[in-house]
């Protein structure tokens, strides 16, 4: 259940940085600069592998 809690985290980072990374993708095409996502992205795929490895966990729990 902890993976779900920090998957649940990473989604919450993510909605939090949402207005930020608004105002930056604008500037960006408005000003014709390339993007930089890498901490979204990680925040993102950190995110993923938690909400798998939680539902991994979930369903061995049941097997056993």
């Amino acid at each position: 259940m902890a993976a779900f809690a920090v998957a649940a985290f990473c989604g919450g980072l993510l909605l939090t940085r949402t207005r930020a990374r608004y105002r930056r993708v604008q500037a960006a095409l408005h000003g014709g600069r390339p993007l930089d996502a890498g901490a979204d992205v990680l925040l993102a795929w950190l995110g993923t592998l938690c909400v798998v490895a939680g539902a991994a966990a979930f369903v061995w729990s049941r097997a056993l």
